[in-house]
This record gives structure tokens, sequence and C-alpha cells, in this order.
């Protein structure tokens, strides 16, 4: 969940987690 950190909303985190 390295992405996690990139994103400051946890709704577009969301997306990203499905992308990887």
């Amino acid at each position: 969940m390295t992405r996690q950190l990139t994103i400051t909303r946890p709704d577009d985190w969301h997306l990203h987690v499905r992308d990887g």
C-alpha cells in the first residue's frame, strides 16, 4: 500500500490500489 502515501484522499487511494 505504498501508493496510499501518494494519495491524500482515502477515496482516491482505493482507485489506485485496484490498479496496482
